[in-house]
């Protein structure tokens, strides 16, 4: 047997860098081909690359349904994606396929799927997905190599008609790959491989590898209870500290009333002054308009409680800190964050000048 694709789910760690290979295949840039399934999110890291099958039983089955025969297979046994200038869009081949390889693009109305890289297999390279693997769980190369590179290891073969293709004198025999499903469901290629597990007491004995990845889960366990811990340690700090928020609002905001307290003996139309009320921890500001009216505000912003500033030039009441803007003449939010309006504060001017006499 010649050059194969072999795929090794045990060395997968999902780091989908062969996905992002894919997407730098000259045929389909920018789109990726490889299906990666997460076996366990949560508990493991572990993944499971899913390419083309190529399958020949005696036919691929997404090219046996194509109605517009847009599916090539080449002489060397690999099924190339749909040709642009005849594929309809009909997705057939995507409902026919039994792995899910096959993807078609709704705005285009074109299939697309993984074709082994063939502007690079067909002369001797390794496709783009072995060619990054950084653990080599896609592997390219032949069985020999494969075995040295991985004593112990044993193959796992989809049963099927047919022999393995030897390698044609201008490239070597198709890349092929393992399945993504049970050895069951595989559709007729011979030469497509995988690996499985050595036998036990080999040099592929698995015992350690069971029992470091025993370990990990029972950490990731504690991992995950450490973390629900954490989460609701923080979010009950966030809600007490949001409760004690709301009620310092709600207090300073509130309706009510208070002793009256003088805040200015007079104020002329652009002046305005600052004087805590109703108690000693409430901000609040009176404001002579330029039209000569007389209005009273909370100085505490609505949004996060900050400082409302006066200014006189711009005839403008704001909250520096988020710019918010409120209308001085009735509090109303103008612009910014703020979602309510200024809480009032009733004032009352007479001979012995301004007071402040209840709140909003």
């Amino acid at each position: 047997m010649g050059t194969t694709l072999f795929i090794d789910p045990g060395r997968c760690i999902g780091c989908q860098a062969c996905v992002a290979a894919c997407r730098e295949c000259d045929s389909h840039r920018g789109k990726s081909m490889i299906h990666l399934d997460y076996i366990d999110v949560g508990r493991t890291a572990a993944a499971m690359p899913t390419v083309c099958m190529h399958c020949e039983d005696p036919v691929a089955p997404c090219a046996e349904v194509c109605p517009a025969d847009a599916i090539l297979v080449t002489a060397d046994g690999v099924v190339q994606e749909a040709a642009k200038e005849r594929c309809i869009g009909c997705g057939n081949c995507v409902d026919a396929c039994p792995f899910g390889v096959p993807k078609l693009d709704v705005a285009e109305m074109l299939q697309y799927k993984c074709n082994l890289c063939y502007d690079r297999t067909s002369v001797g390279l390794a496709p783009m997905c072995a060619t990054v693997c950084p653990t080599s769980a896609i592997f390219y190369g032949s069985v020999e190599e494969l075995e040295a590179d991985r004593p112990g290891a044993r193959r796992s073969t989809c049963s099927g008609s047919g022999t393995p293709r030897s390698a044609p004198a201008a490239r070597s025999s198709p890349p092929t790959a393992s399945p993504a499903r049970p050895r069951e469901a595989c559709s007729g290629r011979p030469g497509v491989r995988g690996l499985e597990p050595g036998p036990p007491g080999g040099s592929g004995d698995q015992a350690p590898t069971r029992a470091l990845m025993d370990r990990v889960r029972a950490d990731t366990l504690v991992t995950r209870r450490d973390y629900l811990r954490i989460l609701v340690t923080v979010s009950a700090g966030l809600a007490a500290g949001a409760a004690g928020v709301a009620v310092g609002l709600f207090r300073r905001h509130g309706s009510g009333t208070a002793a009256p307290a003088k805040v200015a003996d007079r104020l002329e139309p652009g002046q305005a002054v600052a004087f805590r009320y109703p108690g000693e921890d409430d901000r609040a500001l009176a404001i002579r308009l330029p039209d000569g009216r007389l209005v009273g505000w909370s100085a505490v912003c609505t949004h996060l409680s900050c400082a409302v500033l006066w200014r006189a030039e711009d005839g403008r009441l704001e909250c520096p800190c988020h710019d918010g803007v409120f209308d001085p003449a009735t509090g109303e939010v103008v612009a910014g964050p703020p979602p309510r309006p200024l809480p009032g504060v009733r004032l009352r001017e007479d001979g012995d000048g301004i007071w402040a006499v209840g709140t909003d």
